[in-house]
């Protein structure tokens, strides 16, 4: 009966100890921020499992005149839209921007 209650004991204590790592978070993890109801991915990728839907491309309309922060903001919001709009079951985007090249975001569903 003392041998039941020290594994006992013991295995709760080892449950604790494990629970307690898998709570810190990691230096690699963030909180994902939504615009539009899609949670927005840049440069990274979601942890949890997802399907690929298909890709919308920014288009060339936003004029020279913009630059820095609102090139980027007018950029991320043209493709969050036309994602929305392309793939309404879409539950996220994975934004990439190309340097010389075609902006574009990948649309996403969660898997349950």
């Amino acid at each position: 009966m003392k041998k039941m209650i020290v594994l006992l004991a013991a295995g709760m204590l080892l449950s604790f100890a494990t629970y307690a790592q898998d709570c810190k978070p990691q230096k690699k993890e963030a909180v994902v921020e939504q615009v539009l109801g899609m949670y927005v991915f840049v440069d990274s990728t979601p942890k949890s499992e997802y399907n690929y839907l298909g890709n919308v491309t920014a288009g060339s309309g936003l004029g020279k005149a913009m630059g820095g922060a609102a090139e980027y903001e007018a950029k991320k919001m043209r493709l969050i839209k036309k994602a929305k709009e392309e793939f309404p079951s879409a539950d996220g985007v994975i934004l990439h921007f190309v340097q010389g090249g075609k902006d574009y975001a990948d649309a996403i569903k969660f898997k349950e």
